[in-house]
Parts: C-alpha cells; structure tokens; sequence
C-alpha cells in the first residue's frame, strides 16, 4: 500500500524540521465502506448518497415506518424525500393505478422547524390529466412524537378510475424553496406510516410498499478523506467514483466516471479533501508552508465527439477563508496511459489552506484516474537526495514496514526508526544501493504508537511519520 501522509507535531519535539505536509490518503489507498439504505419502489434521497432518509423500527403498523429530516451541510439543504415521478420533467412518471379512491388515511410523527413545511402529495391520473389529488402540509402546529392519525379526501368524482398514480413526501418546503430559509430547516423531521386507500368507506388497494417495510441496502466504497460526487447518486452504473487497481503508485487509485442517472440527468463525476459541494469548496488541509510544486499522475479518456467533455484538476489555496490564488489544469483529449503532472506554484504570502478538487467531462462514458498526489516545497524536496522518489507503506503499519525508494546512483544508505522521543530503535545499512529497490523492515516488536523513519544518504537526509497499529 501507499504512504499515508498525516500532519503530527513530532518534528518539533524531535527537532525534525519541515517535514512536509501532504494530502491525508494521498494516494487513494485507504477506502471505506459504507452502507446506503434507499425505500423499495421508490427514487429518494438515500438513492443520492445522503443519510436523510432512514427506516426506524418503531413503527405505526408492521416493523417498519419511514422517516424523512433535513440537514444543512456547508450552506447546503439536503432534503430527506420519498418519489415515483420526476420533479425535473413535469412530474414525469408514476405507478399504474386503476381504481377509484376518494379519501386517503395514514399516520405520522414531525418535527418541523418553525417557518419550515414538510409534505406529502398524491396525485390519480387518467390518460395523464389529474382526476384527483391529495395534498397534506406539516408546520410545527402539527408537531407531535406519539403516532398521529390525518385523513385526506382526493375529490375524485364517482365512477372515475385512474391509470396512474403520483406519489411522494419531503421533510422540508422543497415544493417552494425559498434560500433564505435555509438557515431555518435544518432539522426539520417527518416519519410515515401505514398509509392506506378508501373508496365509498372500503380498502382498497395503497400505494407501493405503503407500510413502509420493504428496503434495499446497498454498501459502497468511497476514498477516506475526501467528499465526492456520490452523494449525487448510488444507483449508477458505473458509480461516479470507484477503486481501480490501475494504479501508478501502490495499489489503488481513484477513478471518476461521468454517468446517466436513473432519471436520465447527466452527473458530472467530482471529487475534493473539501467538506462542502458549493464553490469554492470549504475545509481543505491545513498547510503553514508554500509550496513549490505539486504533481499528480492522471490517466484520461474522452468519448469521441463529446460535447463539452472537458475534465478539470484544480489547487486552491486559502488564507483566513478568502482564495489567495488557484492552479488549475484542464483535459480535453485522450491519454495514452497515465501521465505525471506538475504544477509550479507561486504564491505571494503564506496560505494557511489548500484545497484539492477534480471534475470530470460532461459526455457520458468519459472517465479520469487520478494517483499520487504529492506536494513539494524546498524543505522537503528530494531533488538534493538522489532518490526519485521515496515511499513507505502501508501506512499504518502492522507488522512489517516497505520502503520503496530509486536511487539513480550507487548509494550506501542507512534507514533508521526513532521513537517519538528520538530513541533509535532500530536500524538497518544498506551498501552500493542502485535502483528500483523495495526494503522490508521488521517493526512486529514495536508498540503500536507513532514513529519516524529515517533514510540517510552520506550527504543528506529524509524524514517522515508512520503509524504502528
């Protein structure tokens, strides 16, 4: 496995200065998995990648309900919601539906912050005109935590049966968004229950999966340390983001797809360190050195004749949460394999942030494979050492440690391991060192904890952090 670069203070109780500070999981080789559950039948938020849609087992009827809460992240409103049609295209879609339903009963549980409005809308359609409808709207008048029962008429006229059927809920006023009341929804809650049909005072048949009680879970893999555009959708195929063994450093690298979703919109693959999906993104890794240069390696493809299908890889640097400056690198043509970039930097003051962000083309089947991503400054290059590149991993490590290092010439080089106390613990010499070499070094007798590594040449030195589990 790659290195993984993490930012501690040892260099100041070690004396070790400007060791380099680089992107956590720089090297896409740490990747969690993580479940996303979605309500059968339906498109909802769950399908977007988002934790606002969750089934809870305290339950109105059966062993389920289904509950809906918005969350604002970084400025933006994410919206638990449950649909059969699309919002974006004149509420396309739908169930078939054919029989006569003139009221509607169910149960519910809010919480809706004030100025706030949650839904739940039907609508019966007959060769696509609306023949009945139902609208229910949760203020916080309505707040209640003990199962509360609403009924509502649809105005269907007698006799009429419908052939489809419109369905869907939200934990917030999505229906008439307002920004400015962002601030004012996150929170906001509904939770659903056995709803179900009447017509002249008999059940009828509900709408799908109306108890709620039917779910699909899925587990996806997403790179630790960075916010993706899989919150856009997990149900894609491919996903926007993946694990690709093609890789030019370690094992892993990130692979960005753009897609067609299931409602047939484009998503634009995307990736950054940031925590927020507006522009410019926020959070980042924070830096207190200016670097020089930063490279990446980057595998492009592009579908022949596409529109627009330009890809982008971008460095934001921040200070006091303004943009100082961005470098940025655009692709518009195939690859053939993957090529090293680097970009030299030139900043007029110290940054305190740096942001990390790359988008994919627009054309579908597109793809971009990004690895190794490495910042350079003058304290930490190793153009002074005749290594082209030095590499330990996996980071962290169990019980053996590799260094990967090319010496482009004959080298007698020491590599030693300190203790956070600047206690050598142990070291090893290696004579008329040439080469792509892979040294393996034994650290099963160490405690799990922090440590150093050292490698020495006759002239000059490299130093960097590693984790024993």
């Amino acid at each position: 496995m790659k290195n993984k670069y993490f930012v501690f203070s040892l260099f100041l109780l070690l004396g070790l200065k400007g060791l380099p500070q680089q992107f956590d999981n720089s090297s896409f080789e740490n990747w969690l998995q993580e479940q996303y559950i979605s309500l059968s039948q339906y498109m909802d938020s769950g399908d977007e990648g988002l934790q606002t849609i969750s089934h809870e087992t305290d339950a109105q009827h059966g062993s389920y309900s289904v509950k809906l809460q918005t969350s604002i992240v970084s400025h933006d409103t994410l919206y638990g919601f449950f649909i059969n049609f699309d919002p974006d295209h004149g509420f396309e879609g739908g169930d078939p539906y054919a029989q006569h339903v003139d009221s509607i009963v169910g149960y519910y549980k809010s919480g809706i912050v004030a100025q706030d409005t949650a839904w739940f809308l039907l609508q019966f359609r007959k060769m696509g005109a609306p023949v009945g409808a139902a609208l229910k709207a949760f203020t916080n008048l309505d707040n209640t935590n003990a199962w509360t029962k609403f009924k509502l008429d649809t105005g269907m006229p007698p006799g009429i049966v419908p052939d489809t059927l419109i369905v869907g809920a939200v934990s917030s006023n999505a229906l008439n968004e307002n920004p400015g009341l962002d601030g004012v929804t996150d929170g906001s809650w509904l939770q659903l229950d056995n709803i179900k049909f009447y017509s002249g005072g008999s059940e009828v048949t509900p709408m799908p999966n109306n108890d709620f009680e039917d779910w699909d879970v899925r587990t996806i893999e997403t790179p630790e340390g960075y916010l993706t555009s899989l919150i856009f959708g997990i149900n894609t195929n491919p996903l926007t983001i993946e694990k690709t063994t093609d890789a030019t450093d370690g094992n892993f690298a990130v692979q960005l797809n753009t897609v067609v979703s299931q409602d047939n919109d484009t998503i634009v693959a995307g990736i950054t360190n940031g925590n927020s999906i507006g522009w410019p993104p926020n959070g980042g890794l924070p830096i207190n050195i200016i670097p020089d240069s930063i490279s990446y390696d980057v595998n492009i493809y592009r579908v022949t004749g596409g529109n627009d299908d330009t890809s982008e890889i971008g460095f934001i640097f921040k200070s006091n949460g303004n943009i100082l400056q961005y470098f940025n690198r655009y692709y518009d043509i195939s690859s053939t394999g993957y090529v090293h970039e680097n970009i030299p930097i030139n900043l007029g003051q110290n940054p305190d942030t740096l942001i990390f962000y790359a988008l994919n083309g627009r054309t579908p089947g597109s793809y971009m494979k990004i690895d190794n991503l490495y910042i350079h400054t003058n304290s930490s290059s190793i153009d002074d050492l005749t290594f082209e590149r030095l590499i330990a991993f996996p980071n962290p490590a169990d019980d053996i440690l590799y260094l990967r290092f090319n010496a482009t010439e004959s080298e007698n080089i020491r590599v030693r391991i300190f203790d956070i106390n600047g206690k050598e613990l142990i070291r090893k010499d290696l004579q008329n060192l040439q080469g792509n070499k892979d040294l393996k070094i034994n650290i099963s007798q160490l405690p799990p904890g922090n440590y150093i590594y050292s490698v020495e040449t006759n002239n000059s030195k490299k130093s960097h952090v590693f984790i024993k589990r």
